[in-house]
């Protein structure tokens, strides 16, 4: 267990140490004028400079509009022909499969008619956003039994941060008619579509028929942008022992997801199971391709 909380404040450390760096210099005299911009991540803007707002400068896009922009994280910045084509990454901004971990979702919003599949070795998972706050989807296995549903609701509270509040529910259908399964979460996101950690919770109600019972669920994930391809993932679910019978479980799932483009993308980690007798790898990789449909 503490090899586990070590590799989550390592994640911490590395996602806060963004923040940090050299100072671009620009003043008053930059407003107007239309520039390249290439952050510490390697991401590209090309756009027009419209305001000095303290730390932050912003800049007008034409595929994303006006961005926010810290200081901190500039490399380097040059002015531009005006006329010029906008060069970006910002398939990192548009970016439908950010608001997904391995496994649990977060509280960053979609973009309203954005659909994408994502295809786990065990079954595929279709994603919908009815609108730039609500999103649903169903998730099965390739025998098309146990099916869940979900439906999140995206609030955004302040500047990077952002809350989802949703359900999970599903049936065994013909293979388990008599499962049911209920989760209400909630999932509180500090930070963008390239780097963010979220903490979430909620309470997994069991039906099968025979027993029944619920227990509170916990997850602390994120993701850490390391190029314009590539970035860290981190998943995790935390059940917590009862004080009577000590049962805690916990899974961790760390890995990578290299992202090609804004309509595909392919991550891949290990989990790690935990419980009061130790912690153990699962041999099975977990292997997801992500693929946008609209």
């Amino acid at each position: 267990m503490k090899h586990i909380l070590l590799a989550v404040a390592t994640f911490l450390l590395m996602f806060t140490g963004l923040k940090a760096g050299a100072q671009a210099r620009i003043d008053s005299s930059s407003l107007g004028k239309t520039f390249e911009v290439i952050l510490k991540d390697n991401s590209t803007y090309t756009g027009k400079m419209i305001r000095l707002a303290g730390g932050d400068i912003i800049i007008h896009t034409k595929a994303l509009g006006d961005i926010t922009i810290p200081k901190l994280q500039i490399q380097t910045i040059n002015e531009v022909p005006s006329n010029q084509e906008e060069i970006d990454s910002a398939h990192l901004e548009d970016n439908a499969f950010a608001t997904r971990y391995f496994m649990s979702t977060n509280g960053l919003p979609a973009e309203a008619g954005q659909t994408y599949i994502r295809w786990n070795w065990f079954g595929p998972d279709v994603q919908y956003a009815v609108s730039d706050q609500l999103t649903i989807g169903l998730m099965a296995t390739w025998i098309g039994a146990p099916l869940l549903g979900d439906i999140k609701v995206s609030i955004p509270l302040a500047k990077d941060l952002n809350l989802g509040v949703g359900v999970v529910a599903g049936t065994g259908l013909w293979v388990f008619p008599e499962f049911k399964l209920a989760l209400p979460f909630g999932a509180l996101t500090y930070g963008d579509r390239r780097n963010n950690i979220t903490f979430s919770g909620g309470y997994g109600y069991v039906n099968t028929g025979t027993n029944s019972g619920g227990r509170m669920i916990y997850s602390a994930a994120g993701m850490l942008h390391l190029s314009k391809k590539v970035s860290i993932v981190f998943d995790s679910f935390i059940l917590p022992g009862n004080k009577s019978d000590n049962d805690y479980a916990g899974l961790f799932l760390p890995g990578l997801r290299i992202q090609s483009s804004n309509r595909s993308a392919f991550q891949f980690g290990y989990m790690a199971v935990s419980t009061i007798n130790g912690t153990s790898q699962v041999p099975i990789p977990m292997a997801q391709w992500f693929r946008k449909l609209k």
